[in-house]
């Protein structure tokens, strides 16, 4: 696995709209694995071209793995935020900059700790597609 590989995997780890979406299978059974291929996905759009990539085309990218895969529509800016983060990761490896990927471990790891001495959330009901993350954090 490459620097960027790995990177990639982190961000998207750490995206919540994605996290619940997989967490409450609202991608069916197979949502983990879902979730993986996603990765391997953009990782292969942004290496494996010879032309320029562009950031709307990914979030275009994002935007529509989430409502195929997921059955999820995202409204909550966390499509640009995670665009940005990956078109910035791949600029970096690009120039064999590891940083950001080691401040994604930190912040993952962080973010896990926190995560296991909070009580787990019930599973969303199946019928609950639409996420507005900025209504669930109000």
């Amino acid at each position: 696995m490459t620097k960027f590989e790995e990177g990639v995997g982190l961000i998207l780890s750490s995206w919540m709209a994605l996290q619940m979406a997989v967490q409450n299978e609202w991608g069916g059974r197979e949502s983990r694995q879902k979730e993986q291929k996603f990765a391997a996905d953009i990782v292969a759009w942004l290496t494996r071209s010879t032309e320029t990539r562009y950031i709307d085309e990914l979030e275009e990218m994002l935007d529509e793995n989430m409502i195929l895969s997921f059955n999820t529509e995202i409204e909550d800016g966390s499509l640009e935020e995670v665009a940005e983060q990956v078109m910035l990761l791949h600029e970096e490896c690009l120039q064999g900059n590891y940083d950001m990927v080691s401040k994604l471990h930190i912040s993952c790891s962080t973010a896990q700790r926190m995560s296991q001495c909070q009580k787990k959330t019930p599973r969303m009901k199946a019928r609950e597609r639409r996420v507005n993350l900025d209504q669930i954090w109000r």
